[in-house]
């Protein structure tokens, strides 16, 4: 029997009906991390325009 990728760790859900690869999302990580060290804070819109993602997922 094989494992579907999302229970694979492969996917994370980010909302109900929205899944990004799990891999993108540790990028995401280190944006925030990054930009905290350097700035002390991100919000949304600078998370949005930064990654180039839409606003369901940078909120």
């Amino acid at each position: 029997m094989q494992c579907s990728p999302a229970l694979l760790g492969h996917f994370t859900v980010v909302v109900l009906d929205f899944y990004y690869l799990s891999r993108r999302i540790e990028q995401f990580v280190a944006l925030i991390r990054e930009v905290n060290v350097t700035q002390g804070s991100i919000n949304a819109v600078d998370f949005l325009y930064r990654l180039i993602i839409g606003h369901k997922l940078a909120i």
